[in-house]
């Protein structure tokens, strides 16, 4: 099996395509996270709105 690229700088220049590949990785990559912190951010709120519905349903009884 012989190797793709010779040498790191091979590697990281990928044959003149390792701007879009670089930055589609960053892109996809920042995505994932911004999205991680947005799933915890709306369970966030939805545990305080609950909460608050259920004090609402306790006072009501």
């Amino acid at each position: 099996m012989k190797p793709q690229f010779a040498n790191l700088q091979d590697f990281l220049n990928m044959g003149g395509h390792s701007g879009y590949v670089f930055s589609a990785f960053g892109i996809s990559i920042a995505l994932i996270i911004g999205l991680t912190i947005l799933g915890f951010a709306n369970a966030q709120k939805a545990n305080e709105r609950l909460k608050s519905l259920e004090e609402l349903r306790q006072k009501g009884k």
